[in-house]
């Protein structure tokens, strides 16, 4: 039989395990796939606590694909009792990786528990109702599994299952797809004119605006024999080209050709005119 075991802050393992296994090696399970020691662990079936170690599933009452909410226990002046919101908040902060694994998947979560712990209580409660709503919601859809209805709401139930561990998957192997790409500007002087280029590593050919060209003082040998229109994200007229011009970054001198086309410049931090698209390469 397949179980699924939920947290409270909406952690899910599944399990496989024979009908008749003991609660305790169910347990034993549940501390090598999550984490939390046995003796720490609370498990609920549809309100109702397991407490007997040596029940076997079937003699809890669990059926197969059940969903159980694992709960974790702390010690209290000697005695053991459930986790409120603020002991939750302070072992997750107490716990550099579980606080991790939270600011990858439940980032206002992760956020809540480090700078207010209302909002994290509040968040909390809101996550125990969704999982109660979706216990609530799949007992519904089994009770009629051949209305059409019912049947649409199994598919977007699973359609956002493949979702949320694609996205798992995406945060596991390439965590740098969710990074910032930082915009690449550096100082040259062309025709001894300082400005700001832009880099961008997949340019063909290096671009620069009228305006850019006028400033620099290089629109005089502009060559429209080579003018026409540029085709990708969008159009835009070229005017023609600058066949070579001194370029300078750093202390190394370049001749470089320039197209001048008609666009709107790209953003720059800089009281100095810039060239929309520099190199092929950064080298």
């Amino acid at each position: 039989m397949e179980l699924t075991f939920i947290t409270e802050l909406g952690q899910s393992f599944v399990i496989e395990i024979d009908p008749n296994m003991e609660l305790e090696n169910v347990m034993a399970l549940l501390e090598a796939e999550s984490g939390i020691p046995t003796g720490e662990q609370s498990i609920s079936y549809e309100g109702h606590d397991l407490s007997n170690p040596k029940a076997t599933m079937r003699e809890c009452g669990v059926s197969d694909h059940a969903i159980l909410q694992i709960r974790r226990k702390v010690q209290i002046g000697g005695q053991t009792a459930e986790q409120d919101a603020e002991m939750m908040r302070l072992q997750l902060l107490g716990d550099p990786n579980l606080m991790r694994q939270l600011q990858q998947t439940q980032p206002e979560i992760a956020d809540a528990a480090q700078n207010d712990p209302a909002r994290f209580a509040e968040l909390l409660r809101q996550t125990r109702s969704r999982q109660m709503e979706a216990e609530t919601t799949i007992e519904d859809l089994n009770a009629d599994p051949f209305d059409i209805e019912s049947q649409r709401r199994i598919e977007e139930a699973i359609r956002q299952q493949a979702v949320m561990e694609n996205l798992e998957h995406a945060l596991e192997y390439s965590p740098e797809a969710f990074g910032r790409v930082t915009m690449l500007y550096v100082p040259v002087e062309v025709n001894g004119t300082p400005m700001k280029a832009f880099v961008d590593s997949g340019a063909q050919q290096t671009i620069m605006s009228p305006e850019c060209a006028e400033a620099c003082g290089i629109m005089r040998l502009l060559d429209k024999r080579f003018s026409g229109i540029a085709r990708g994200v969008g159009t835009a007229k070229i005017l023609g080209r600058v066949h070579s011009a001194q370029l300078k970054v750093a202390d190394l001198f370049l001749p470089c050709s320039f197209t001048i086309m008609e666009a709107r410049p790209i953003p720059c931090a800089s009281p100095y005119p810039h060239i929309d698209i520099l190199f092929r390469d950064a080298t």
